[in-house]
């Protein structure tokens, strides 16, 4: 019966997911500029310079023609003049684009974090004259109320606390984040206690007890009617912030123990949150990959099944320490390995920290409700504000205070899904482990299978002879990983660093360390992603081409490589070197005087190396341009001919040469590029003459990730999307 409910609910997952996606709006996606008539379905979002809207669709004009089609999207268009309120009718002129899905490994699938919304498309406004107001729509009143206390809430904040207090007390209560410096947010993700600024269980708990337990029974309020009106304010404020999975779960549980209150009846609390998840996915499948969701639910879990066995050994502490050191524990340990699977953070610290977070994060929860609630009265909410300015200032200075604490902020390799499995397994094992034989012999077989699987696992590895390369999506840049056969590796250029895209897929790769780093040229979209890959991981050697550059990007480069002592090395042509066994490295370029004039002086300078491998050749390009193509070509003529190519510098016009390519005559060539640049790349004409040569054209654009692999006789070139195979 199991079985079967498993299936059903994969398969309306799929359903769900293939509705939202592939539903009315798909045949308009992509294919140039159209008309959407719709209405503005949630407030306005302002995020820096620009503003965000979620645009219920009703028709769309294209090619002359006029098509019913209701779905969701998400329109971002310049800060403006122009304001926008929910249920605004609105006609918007411009493109939708299918949001990008999962463009490398262990990369981030934006596509489908959108669909958890049900949103199909995104509409991205160069000009505010693209979207115009057209009225009015009927909309529902709940929602027109719900919107306005959120903004009201908000506008108390702005109007009472200094903008970083405020920026902190509306990641709080709303879940607001955008408002909070980087540094800061970071400080809270490090010490492991960025739940609070997602809205989730504990701030319903604390909505609900501070009006149940606290105002209303001052106000001697019945019983019934205190829960029946707690009841309202946490589904209004479930509504206000935006219908989270963690706080519908809370929403949906606590109501359920309101209404067993009123009605006498027992409170069972597994069945509650069995109904809760239930109710959460009939209404949205999609919502069971969503990352709160999980974290909410294993969280809620790991207090129920292990708090009644941590709080009878903690009873050296007073009662109130050592239920909130059990329920932190408690938490800590049913979250920590979804922690590091979806962010690669392992924050101990945590334990420590929400001891002192929780209990501030209470007074403050309290305290701008009380602010909202006298609104009225400007001077009576300021009061209770600027109590509150106080307990928000301490929480900032405890989150810096254990940012430095030992067990703050470690970074993990991803975890894989067996293995946390096992980690499962072995609490409930742990837990029972004297209570039953079959639990005793079920966790030292267990423990058996993990010692022979890890064994055998690395004997298979190490018989692995590939070579494997791996192109990056990284937008509009470049970025590479080399994998040798002997399990050392290279990394390439970093990007422009935007995405967190290189940390993400070489700890999805469970890489720890970085053998060889090279920045082939000092331009931002090459350096900076390296800066990222410097501070979180080991580096054995850094190679650079040494060229004379002023940048805030690479001066912090440098200075990461002189603080950690890394070994750094300029390349020039003609250097030889033996990395691994069986491979070969020939560098080819820059010269030991570098090319003055043409086109950009770092690209025409730029690494340029032959790796080598059997009769498998790789020519890494770097951003050459048509003058470092020229002496290259002089220099070394039939002595360029590789395999795989990677194209020069995004397939620009100013490079790419006929000549170049006729000496390369490569099988296949490799374009990084960010899709929908402003500069055009790839150029037509170049494509053209790829095209003409009869050589094989991957993009990161079109494709995402390209990874290569081979044995030195044979290779394989698989995209996130397809495989090919080469003899």
């Amino acid at each position: 019966m199991g079985t079967l409910l498993l299936l059903v609910s994969l398969l309306y997952h799929d359903i769900t997911l293939k509705r939202i996606t592939k539903g009315e709006i798909a045949p308009f996606l992509n294919k140039g500029w159209v008309e959407v008539l719709g209405t503005i379905d949630r407030l306005p979002e302002v995020k820096k310079d620009r503003i965000h809207l979620i645009v219920k669709t009703e028709k769309i004009s294209f090619k002359k023609k006029e098509f019913s089609a209701r779905s969701r999207i998400r329109v971002s268009l310049p800060k403006g003049k122009t304001s926008f309120n929910y249920g605004d009718r609105a006609r918007i002129r411009g493109e939708l684009i299918s949001p990008p899905g999962t463009r490398n490994p262990g990369g981030f699938s934006y596509q489908n974090y959108l669909a958890t919304q049900k949103i199909s498309a995104l509409v991205n406004l160069v000009v505010n004259e693209q979207i115009k107001s057209i009225g009015e729509a009927r909309v529902n009143p709940f929602f027109r109320i719900v919107f306005y206390l959120r903004k009201h809430l908000i506008e108390t904040i702005d109007h009472t606390l200094p903008s970083l207090q405020g920026s902190v007390l509306k990641g709080i209560l709303l879940g607001r984040r955008e408002e909070l410096p980087p540094l800061l947010y970071q400080a809270f993700i490090t010490t492991g206690v960025a739940h609070v600024l997602a809205v989730s269980g504990l701030h319903v708990g604390l909505v609900a007890a501070f009006f149940y337990y606290g105002l209303f029974p001052l106000l001697r309020f019945p019983n019934k009617g205190s829960a029946l009106l707690t009841l309202l304010i946490i589904i209004l404020y479930c509504f206000m912030t935006g219908c989270r999975p963690p706080v519908v779960r809370a929403t949906i549980m606590f109501g359920l123990f309101l209404l067993a209150s009123c009605l006498g009846r027992k409170r069972e609390i597994y069945t509650t949150l069995a109904f809760a998840a239930l109710v959460i996915l009939l209404i949205n499948p999609l919502t069971l990959f969503n990352v709160g969701f999980q974290l909410s639910f294993a969280a809620v879990l790991s207090i129920l099944y292990l708090y009644p066995r941590i709080y009878p050994r903690l009873k050296f502490l007073s009662p109130y320490p050592a239920g909130l050191m059990s329920v932190s524990l408690a938490a800590w340990v049913g979250v920590a390995p979804l922690v590091a699977y979806h962010f690669n953070y392992f924050t101990p610290v945590a334990i420590l920290a929400n001891l002192f977070v929780v209990p501030l994060v209470s007074i403050i929860v309290a305290l701008g409700f009380l602010a909202t609630l006298c609104s009225f009265f400007l001077p009576l909410a300021q009061l209770f504000s600027s109590s509150n300015w106080l307990f928000l200032t301490i929480l900032i200075k405890v989150i810096d205070f254990f940012t430095d604490f030992p067990g703050a902020g470690i970074r993990v390799i991803t975890p894989s899904l067996s293995s946390i499995g096992f980690y499962y397994l072995g609490i409930v094992g742990l837990v029972n482990f004297k209570r039953f034989l079959l639990v005793r012999k079920a966790v030292s077989m267990g423990a058996l299978c993990l010692i022979t699987i890890f064994i055998w696992g690395n004997i298979f590895a190490s018989q692995d002879k590939l070579l494997k390369v791996t192109f990056l999506d990284v937008g509009q840049g470049d970025s590479f990983f080399i994998q040798f056969p002997d399990k050392r590796n290279m990394l390439v250029d970093g990007g422009d660093g935007r995405f967190d895209t290189l940390p993400s897929y070489l700890w999805d790769e469970r890489i720890r360390k970085i053998d060889y780093l090279v920045l082939t040229h000092p331009h931002a979209d090459h350096v900076t992603g390296l800066v990222d890959v410097l501070s979180s991981f080991k580096v054995g050697e850094v190679w650079d081409s040494g060229q004379e550059f002023t940048s805030p990007e690479y001066e912090e480069f440098l200075r990461i490589i002189t603080n950690k002592r890394i070994p750094y090395k300029i390349l020039r042509a003609g250097e030889k070197l033996s990395i691994a066994p069986g491979i070969g490295i020939d560098i080819l370029h820059p010269q030991e005087k570098f090319l003055k004039g043409g086109g950009s002086e770092p690209n025409n300078n730029s690494i340029v190396m032959k790796l080598s491998y059997g009769k498998v050749k790789f020519l890494l390009t770097g951003d050459i341009e048509r003058e470092a193509e020229g002496l290259i070509v002089k220099k070394y003529g039939s002595r360029l001919k590789s395999t795989i190519l990677k194209v020069p510098h995004q397939g620009s016009k100013t490079s790419s040469t006929l000549k170049f390519l006729e000496k390369v005559s490569p099988e296949c060539a490799i374009i990084s590029v960010g899709g929908h640049n402003p500069f055009g790349h790839p150029n037509p004409e170049i494509l053209k003459r790829y095209q003409n040569l009869e050589i094989k054209v991957y993009r990161t654009d079109k494709n995402g990730a390209i990874t290569i692999t081979t044995d030195g006789k044979d290779y394989r070139i698989r995209t996130m999307s397809q495989t090919w195979r080469n003899r």
